[in-house]
C-alpha cells in the first residue's frame, strides 16, 4: 500500500511539473489525486462493486452503477489541458490503458484528434516522455483499430459512434475478431471523458447516457462550463464564469455595450450600423495588439477578430455579401459558416488556425455554429444581430472570446477586454438586471461584466497615443480625376400608406379654404373629398423642400386618394377626417422613404490633381503604416 502512494505521489509531481497548470485545473487535479490515492487497489484490480462501495463510503452518488464526476471550468480557464493531464497521470500511474473520450460536435471532436496526436505543438498528454506513442482510434479508422496491451489505447468518439444506427462500434471486425463495444466493455480499466458533458443531460441524448453506462467503465469523467444537476452527477470541482471574471486572471475581462435600436430604422439599417461599430471597435483592438506586439520579442502580432451571428442562413449570406460589397472586405478576411455551406478542408484549415501569427480573418459571420469547440485565442468583438441582440443572445457567444492571445493579460485595456454588442430593444436597466441574474450576483454587487452605453464607453476611454510620420513623394504624377455632382432623386410617391388609427375619425380642424390658415377646432366642420384632397396636397408640397407643385403636384393628390379611400372615405359623404394630420402623416411616410434612397452622381468635368507628401497619423510604436512602392510597380 505503501509502495503504491509512493507511485502515485511521483506520477503526480511529475504531471503537475510537465503542466505547469493554471491554480483553478491544479485544484481540480488534486481533487483527483486524492480519489485515486484513497482507494484501496489500482482501478484494474478493483472489480466494479467493490470501486463503488469504497467511493459510497467517501459520500460520493453513484446510483447507477458508473461513477461520475463533473469538473466544472469555465470556458478559457482549460479544461482540455486538465483532461490531457489526468489522462496523463491514470495511464502513467497504472490505473488505465484504455481512454474513451466523447465529445458531442464534429468541430471538437476534429480538434481532439489533432491534439492527441504526437508532434502537434498543443499535444494533449503534455509530453511524449508521459505517453510516447498513443494508439489511436478515431472515426476513420474504426474498422481497422487493432487494440495494443503496451501502449495506451485512445479512442477519439461522439457519442452518436457509440449509440447510432450505423452501429460501426458494435461491428466485430475481421481485423479484431471482435467488435470495439466488446472490447471496451469487457476491459477492466476503461476509463470515460466527455467533453461538454451538458449535453449528455439532455433528453433526447439519453441514448448517449446509456451508451456510456452499457461499457461500465471504471471512471466517468465530464468536462464543461455549464453543468447539469442530476441523480449519480458529483461536481469534483468548480470554478464558474464569476468567479473566473471577478478574479480576472485567467480570461479577457468583457465589456457588454448597449445601444437602443431606432425604430426608424429597418432591421438591414440596423445591422450595418452595428456592424460598422463592430469594426470601430476591432480596429482599436488591431493597434493595441499590433502596439504590444512590437514591443515584445516572444508575442507575434495576431489579426484580432469579430463574431458576427447571424439570424439564420439567408441571413448570414446577406451579411457576407454586405461586408464585401460595401466595406471593401476581401475574401481572405472573411469567414462565412452556417449549415448551409460545406466546409471544405481550406476552411476547416482557416478556421481553426485563425488565430495563427499571419492569419488574415477579421470577420466570422455564423449561424450559432461556433457556440462550443471553437478554441480561438484572438475573438475581440461579438456582436448578435436581429432576435439575438439580447443580453442572453450574447451570452450564449461570450465563451468564444474569453481566451487570451498571450495566455495571460497584458495591462492594455483594449487587448485585455473583450466587447459585447447588445445593439438591439433592451436598454441599459435591462441588460444590467439581466447580466446580475444570469450571473447569479446580488443587485448591489452588480455583474462581473462591465455594462454601459455605447456612449459611456467611447467616453470613458482615452485616445490611442499616436505620432505623426510622412511619407515624401517619390516621383511627381498627375492623375485625371472626374469631377461629380449629386442630382437630387425622386420622391418616391407611389405607395400604399398603412391606415393610421386616430386619422380614422374625430374632429376636423377648420380651415380657411383660401388662405389653408388653421383657424380653430370644430368639431361639426365637415369637408368635402375634393377640398380635403386639396388641402392635404398642398400642405404635402408647401411642406417638403423637394417637391414642386409643377413636377409633383398630381402624384401627389393620387397619393392621398388613395389613403383617404384606405379609410373609408367617398364622395358622396361629408369627411370628418382631419386634412392637417393627413397631410402631417403622408409628409412624414414619403420624407422617410425619401431618406432612405441612395443619392444619385453626375459627372462634371474633371480634374488635374498632383499628389504631394502625405502626412499620416499612426499609432506610437508602429514603425510605418504602409510599403511605398515605386510608380513603375502600380497596376492599372
Amino acid at each position: 500500500m505503501r509502495l503504491r502512494l509512493y507511485r502515485l505521489d511521483e506520477v503526480y509531481e511529475e504531471v503537475v511539473r510537465l503542466a505547469r497548470f493554471r491554480a483553478p485545473q491544479k485544484g481540480a487535479f488534486d481533487a483527483l489525486h486524492k480519489i485515486v490515492k484513497d482507494l484501496d487497489e489500482d482501478l484494474p484490480r478493483l472489480s466494479q462493486e467493490r470501486l463503488v462501495e469504497q467511493l459510497r463510503e467517501r459520500g460520493f452518488h453513484v446510483p447507477n452503477g458508473v461513477p461520475y464526476f463533473v469538473y466544472h471550468l469555465a470556458t478559457g480557464v482549460g479544461k482540455t489541458r486538465l483532461m490531457g493531464a489526468v489522462i496523463s497521470y491514470l495511464y502513467r500511474s497504472g490505473q488505465t490503458k484504455n481512454v474513451l473520450i466523447l465529445a458531442p460536435r464534429t468541430a471538437i471532436v476534429d480538434r481532439v484528434e489533432r491534439l492527441v496526436q504526437v508532434g502537434n505543438p498543443k499535444f494533449l498528454f503534455l509530453d511524449p516522455m508521459l505517453v510516447p506513442e498513443p494508439n489511436l482510434c478515431f472515426r476513420s479508422n474504426l474498422e481497422t483499430f487493432q487494440p495494443r496491451h503496451d501502449a495506451l489505447n485512445v479512442f477519439v468518439l461522439s457519442p452518436q459512434s457509440i449509440s447510432g444506427g450505423d452501429r460501426r462500434f458494435g461491428r466485430r471486425s475481421e481485423f479484431r475478431g471482435e467488435s470495439l463495444e466488446e472490447y471496451l466493455s469487457g476491459a477492466e480499466d476503461l476509463v470515460v471523458f466527455t467533453d461538454e458533458a451538458h449535453h449528455l443531460g439532455a433528453d433526447n441524448e439519453a441514448a448517449w447516457t446509456s451508451a456510456i453506462h452499457a461499457l461500465r467503465p471504471k471512471l466517468h469523467f465530464g468536462l464543461t462550463a455549464t453543468p447539469k444537476a442530476g441523480p449519480g452527477v458529483n461536481v469534483l470541482y468548480s470554478y464558474d464564469l464569476t468567479q473566473c471574471l471577478q478574479e480576472g486572471l485567467f480570461t479577457k475581462a468583457v465589456d457588454v455595450l448597449v445601444d437602443g435600436r431606432d425604430e426608424a430604422m429597418s432591421d438591414e439599417e440596423w445591422d450595418r450600423y452595428t456592424i460598422d461599430y463592430a469594426l470601430r471597435r476591432l480596429e482599436r483592438k488591431r493597434e493595441a495588439l499590433r502596439l504590444y506586439a512590437d514591443r515584445r520579442e516572444d508575442f507575434d502580432f495576431v489579426e484580432p477578430v469579430a463574431l458576427i451571428c447571424a439570424r439564420d442562413i439567408a441571413h448570414a449570406e446577406e451579411v457576407a455579401g454586405w461586408l464585401v460589397d460595401r466595406r471593401a472586405i476581401t475574401p481572405d478576411q472573411l469567414l462565412v459558416t452556417h449549415s448551409g455551406r460545406t466546409q471544405t478542408e481550406e476552411d476547416i484549415a482557416r478556421l481553426v488556425a485563425i488565430d495563427q501569427p499571419g492569419a488574415k480573418i477579421r470577420l466570422v459571420v455564423n449561424v450559432f455554429q461556433l457556440t462550443e469547440g471553437w478554441d480561438v485565442t484572438n475573438v475581440y468583438v461579438i456582436a448578435p444581430l436581429r432576435a439575438m441582440a439580447t443580453f442572453q443572445g450574447a451570452v450564449q457567444t461570450m465563451g468564444r472570446g474569453l481566451r487570451l492571445p498571450a495566455g495571460k493579460r497584458v495591462g492594455d485595456p483594449d487587448a485585455d477586454v473583450l466587447d459585447v454588442l447588445c445593439f438591439g430593444r433592451e436598454n441599459l436597466e435591462e441588460i444590467l438586471k439581466a447580466a446580475t441574474e444570469t450571473f447569479g450576483v446580488e443587485a448591489e454587487a452588480g455583474p462581473p461584466v462591465g455594462v454601459a452605453t455605447k456612449d459611456e464607453k467611447e467616453e470613458s476611454e482615452p485616445p490611442i497615443p499616436r505620432k505623426q510620420i510622412v511619407i515624401p513623394l517619390i516621383r511627381p504624377v498627375e492623375l485625371m480625376m472626374p469631377n461629380v455632382r449629386q442630382v437630387p432623386a425622386d420622391p418616391p410617391l407611389d405607395f400604399d400608406v398603412a391606415t393610421a388609427g386616430d386619422l380614422a375619425g374625430g374632429a376636423a380642424t377648420a380651415i380657411d379654404l383660401a388662405s389653408l390658415e388653421t383657424t380653430g377646432l370644430d368639431e361639426r366642420v365637415g369637408y368635402d373629398f375634393d377640398d380635403v384632397l386639396r388641402i392635404a396636397a398642398a400642405r404635402i408640397v408647401a411642406g417638403l423642400r423637394y417637391l414642386s407643385d409643377v413636377k409633383h403636384g398630381s402624384s401627389v393628390e393620387d397619393l392621398v386618394r388613395r389613403f383617404l379611400e384606405s379609410l373609408g372615405a367617398s364622395h358622396e359623404t361629408p369627411l370628418y377626417t382631419d386634412p392637417v394630420k393627413v397631410a402631417i402623416h403622408l409628409s412624414d411616410e414619403i420624407d422617410r422613404r425619401y431618406r432612405l434612397q441612395g443619392g444619385a452622381y453626375e459627372q462634371a468635368g474633371v480634374s488635374i490633381v498632383r499628389p504631394t507628401d502625405v502626412t499620416w497619423l499612426i499609432p506610437e510604436g508602429l514603425a510605418g503604416p504602409v510599403d511605398r512602392v515605386d510608380v513603375s510597380q502600380w497596376h492599372q
